[in-house]
């Protein structure tokens, strides 16, 4: 034991805050295959920001965006 620290109850378990919790948690992963039916071109989009760039693009640009449809 550490000396100078008294403990009331010594069998007594820590509480865990509440951002402790959260920090363990444990997320489900991303499934084998998609379950999304679309029907028309358009129908979802998804986009991706990448940067920042360690070196500037030919007008200054720090980031890149790509779009796939």
């Amino acid at each position: 034991m550490i000396d100078g620290f008294a403990i009331s109850d010594p069998d007594a378990k820590p509480k865990q805050c509440t951002a402790c919790l959260q920090g363990k948690h444990r997320l489900t992963p991303f499934p084998k295959e998609s379950t999304t039916t679309l029907g028309e071109i358009g129908d979802i989009v998804v986009s991706d920001v990448w940067g920042p760039a360690p070196t500037r693009g030919i007008h200054g640009e720090f980031y890149f965006t790509s779009f796939t449809d």
